[in-house]
């Protein structure tokens, strides 16, 4: 029987397998073994990178899908005006050993921010100058709540960029639906945002179901300069722009042209009774002050010249005062008209002047006041063409907003 020859091992292609396996070993020995011993100083490194305290519960390590490492309860802030319920940091290996370690990307779930913690991010952190220990890549983050507009701002996915010295270079917060997308710019010492959506309703105040909303401006520490607002609602268009402070509680100024706005639906989402069908037109001031965002809309003051065409007053009937009111007035019925225009100021209460209505033969011209209690004043000259001549009759208005009544002046 022949001897089998035994097979030669080739030792060095052994040992080039055992160095890469040493090396290998090397590098994710700090992912399988405690980590503080590791990363001693990470919590001081990430404070620097950062320019707040940060501060975690755990640490540990897995190697899949890529070495990482894994925190959980995360605070930021000196009053732990952030938190991170769980957030992975993906080092770049080599970097490890070397005096500034390089994470590419960071992944955080479930975060809640302060109003003051966005506004601190927002604006200048006091690092320290040069390359940080700690040098951050790419940011993401789920689930995100921001404690902005009475806390109702949530469930938005954050993306951000950063630069080597760990200055902010983009960030955006989409919402989860992805119908909504801010995005912050820091520029040439300010921040640039432009916010756009689509199918979105406002976060407070009455729930406007805005076709489509854009928005630009530069934000600062204590204000928000919009000098772009466009946005889309019931067929019509809506521009202009406005300034938001909140270094003193919250307050607001600007303007807006609308047009083709169809006015009905708007009515009943303000919840308001004021009387009026139609296309509305409209050049506007206005300013509020109140403590809260939330609160900012109830406050808001208007000041400016509309016109509305091809609607109906619901509740009044101008024609009949002409042809006799009576004792008890005239309530109810309808006036239509083709074109309907004046000026508006509201604040404690509204007051409509210059007020001019025409539709085929009647005119109707005066002014108008609500009363905070939706009381009604006013006088108003009302004027039928027929074919004997022109009637005609001065008339007071009383009752209320819901509910008015032409009375004709008492000679």
């Amino acid at each position: 029987m022949a001897l089998r020859r035994r097979k030669r091992r080739n030792w060095r292609q052994i040992a080039v397998n055992a160095a890469a396996a040493l090396i290998a070993i090397g590098l994710a020995l700090p992912f399988v073994i405690p980590l503080k011993p590791w990363f001693p100083n990470l919590e001081a490194q990430l404070s620097a990178a950062v320019g707040e305290p940060v501060r975690f519960n755990s640490l540990r390590a897995g190697l899949l899908p890529r070495p990482h490492l894994e925190a959980d309860s995360i605070t930021i802030g000196r009053s732990g005006e952030i938190t991170v319920a769980h957030a992975r940091l993906y080092p770049e290996l080599p970097t490890l050993r070397e005096p500034t370690q390089f994470f590419k990307s960071i992944e955080a779930d479930d975060v809640s921010a302060s109003r003051n913690a966005v506004l601190q991010f927002l604006g200048e952190h006091s690092r320290e100058g040069g390359l940080q220990a700690i040098r951050l890549g790419h940011i993401r983050a789920t689930h995100v709540k921001l404690g902005v507009f009475d806390g109702k701002l949530g469930d938005l996915e954050l993306d951000a960029t950063v630069d080597r010295d760990n200055q902010l270079l983009n960030l955006v917060l989409a919402g989860s639906d992805q119908r909504s997308r801010l995005e912050v710019t820091p520029a040439n010492g300010t921040t640039q945002v432009t916010f756009s959506a689509q199918d979105w309703k406002p976060l407070a105040g009455p729930q406007i179901p805005f076709e489509r909303v854009f928005l630009q401006g530069v934000l600062t520490r204590d204000a928000l300069a919009v000098s772009e607002f466009t946005a889309g609602v019931y067929g019509g268009d809506i521009r202009g722009g406005m300034e938001i402070n909140w270094a003193n509680g919250w307050s607001v100024t600007g303007r807006a042209r609308v047009t083709r706005l169809n006015l009905y639906p708007m009515m009943q989402v303000l919840q308001t009774d004021l009387p009026v069908h139609g296309t509305f037109e409209s050049e506007l001031r206005f300013t509020g002050a109140a403590a809260s965002p939330g609160q900012l809309l109830d406050s808001m003051k208007f000041d400016g010249k509309f016109n509305i065409v091809n609607g109906v007053l619901d509740e009044i009937d101008f024609s009949r005062v002409i042809q006799g009111a009576g004792r008890n007035g005239v309530r109810g019925g309808q006036t239509q008209f083709d074109q309907f225009s004046g000026s508006l100021q509201t604040g404690n209460g509204y007051r409509f002047s210059g007020l001019r209505l025409t539709h085929g033969m009647l005119a109707v011209t005066g002014a108008i006041n609500v009363a905070p209690g939706e009381q009604l004043s006013g006088s108003m000259n009302v004027e039928l063409k027929s074919t004997v001549g022109i009637l005609g009759s001065a008339v007071q208005m009383g009752g209320a907003l819901g509910e008015p009544v032409l009375m004709p002046s008492a000679r």
